[in-house]
């Protein structure tokens, strides 16, 4: 009785607060793992297995395509395969396998996932014409397929203690060079740069990852431009510009493929060789040319290519990765221009420098430290023009790819085009630029008035010339009149004549003496006045 008293005397629970969801960001980590010789192997058959469920599946959403459209034809009902069917699909293959039995079976359902979402990304392109074509999931080589997942972490998967934890599988030993922050979610291993890779993909809020609004808030806003001449040019006139990793290296990496290319001729020469010789003794074929193993010597030239083009990629990243930190503790927010790089690595003179400059990844690079702080902007104002072929005033500005000046002859400015396009992008962003008083001055100015510039020109004073209508140096086309000195010594001539007795201090091609030189310097003259020396 006493207790029923009690309950019924106790106070409800208040109802739970709704907290507000604070946006949330997903972070990979790589770590390298020391994995063995039998680790290995365990691991390229568990990635063998993956990529045989992963064409079987292909195949089969090839085929109900194919059926499919001839019961259109025929103008009966269609049924197409999901992600739902391909799991069960998945189920049965692995009970009815044993090699399948081995892997965990989220990893071999989190195939079925992958194909569907790309086959979702085909269909999704189709109703958009005019875009980027995209192409259904088809049938890749073994030497493609190079990963597998696992969608969950948690109990028997994930990373902690120096090691990676994969279920049914064991734990393998992991250099973990760092720690990882978040919610660990998805663990994926690949094979990638000639090692085992573990990556963490983890879930953190963006006040744990992005800096504080109040310590920027005392910094400056600025435009920038992307390019292949310099990677970035700022609207305050500072360049970015890391050294080309694959230039650099192109003399080592032109050697090294050019054995690796003889080693792989040879290989299809001694195949051929040998087919012809079995076909004239009559002896069965040889497999195909692919299922043949490579040599020792082809594999470690293949290591070699290898490592260099790693190095190269490093590089390229570690600039990017230092371009992005500058720009966070600099400046409050970054504007960047806006514009795809295919029409780049589709010109047969742009592609390779462009795919060193990585532009791409660099504006990952800055996206992922800067957050909301960077400032997507586009490459053209409505009704204006392309940022890099017009001027601040709005006036069309035509150049080359070649030329890096930037002439405007509506209103005079000349400057790097690099820097006129990046306070464009930061007028597009901010409403603003650095060069808006020379937007405004020199926009007034009439043919032959002299008008101040600033950035490029370095403040120098510039008149419009009347015929040209480009902006010219005044101080270029007034001649300076040099002060006197008076200074006794000689100038060093290097064997040339002397032009006048004054300037070389002889006099009837002698040197003077020193009474004569100061009586020259300091004397009177017959007129009265002070002749200073030549100098």
């Amino acid at each position: 009785m006493q207790v029923a008293t009690s309950l019924e005397t106790k106070r409800p629970r208040a109802k739970r607060k709704k907290m507000p969801r604070h946006p949330v960001e997903r972070r990979a980590y790589r770590f390298a793992m020391d994995v063995s010789h039998a680790e290995s192997q365990v691991l390229f058959g568990v990635v063998d297995r993956c990529f045989e469920i992963r064409n079987t599946l292909v195949a089969e959403r090839q085929a109900e395509r194919q059926l499919n459209r001839g019961l259109r034809e025929a103008g009966l009902p269609v049924a197409y395969l999901d992600r739902a069917a391909q799991q069960v699909r998945v189920a049965e293959l692995q009970r009815a396998d044993v090699r399948y039995q081995g892997i965990h079976s989220q990893v071999l359902q989190d195939i079925a996932r992958r194909i569907d979402e790309g086959t979702k990304r085909w269909l999704e392109s189709l109703k958009h014409k005019g875009e980027r074509k995209v192409s259904p999931p088809g049938l890749l080589e073994r030497k493609d397929y190079t990963s597998f997942t696992f969608p969950q972490c948690g109990g028997s998967i994930g990373i902690w203690g120096g090691r990676v934890h994969l279920s049914k599988l064991g734990s393998i030993k992991l250099i973990q060079h760092r720690k990882y922050r978040g919610t660990p979610k998805t663990l994926t291993i690949r094979f990638e740069e000639g090692q085992w890779w573990a990556i963490l993909v983890c879930t953190l809020q963006g006040r744990e990852i992005y800096r504080n609004p109040a310590e920027v808030e005392h910094l400056s806003d600025v435009g920038g431009d992307p390019g292949l001449k310099a990677l970035l040019t700022l609207s305050d006139g500072e360049t970015f510009d890391p050294p080309k990793a694959l230039k650099d290296a192109l003399v080592t990496l032109r050697h090294e493929q050019r054995d690796l290319s003889r080693k792989f001729e040879a290989r299809e020469h001694l195949y051929e060789s040998e087919a012809a010789r079995r076909k004239a003794a009559g002896e069965p074929s040889q497999p195909p040319l692919r299922d043949i193993p490579y040599s020792n010597r082809l594999r470690a030239q293949i290591r070699r290519v290898a490592i260099l083009h790693t190095k190269v990629a490093r590089v390229r990243e570690y600039h990017h990765c230092k371009l992005a930190c500058i720009l966070d503790r600099s400046y409050r927010k970054v504007a960047v221009e806006e514009h795809g790089v295919t029409f780049m690595l589709r010109n047969r003179r742009l592609a390779r420098a462009a795919a060193d400059r990585g532009i791409a990844a660099m504006k990952n690079w800055i996206g992922s430290k800067l957050g909301d702080r960077l400032i997507k902007t586009p490459n053209r104002r409505a009704g204006i023009g392309g940022n890099s072929q017009t001027c601040l005033c709005d006036a069309p500005a035509p150049k080359g790819l070649g030329d890096r000046e930037h002439v405007c002859l509506a209103c005079g400015l000349v400057a790097p085009r690099d820097v006129v396009s990046s306070n464009i992008v930061m007028q597009i962003a901010f409403g603003r630029n650095l060069l808006r008083h020379v937007k405004e001055v020199v926009c007034n100015t009439v043919a032959g008035q002299v008008i101040e510039r600033r950035g490029g020109t370095k403040g120098r004073a510039q008149r419009v010339s009347a015929e040209s209508g480009r902006a010219i140096d005044v101080a270029s086309e007034v001649p300076l009149k040099r002060q006197p000195s008076s200074s006794l010594k000689t100038s060093n001539t290097r064997g040339g004549k002397p032009t006048r007795e004054a300037k070389s201090a002889r006099i009837n091609g002698r040197p003077l003496l020193l009474d004569e030189a100061q009586s020259l310097v300091s004397g009177p003259a017959a007129d009265g006045k002070l002749r200073p020396s030549g100098r």
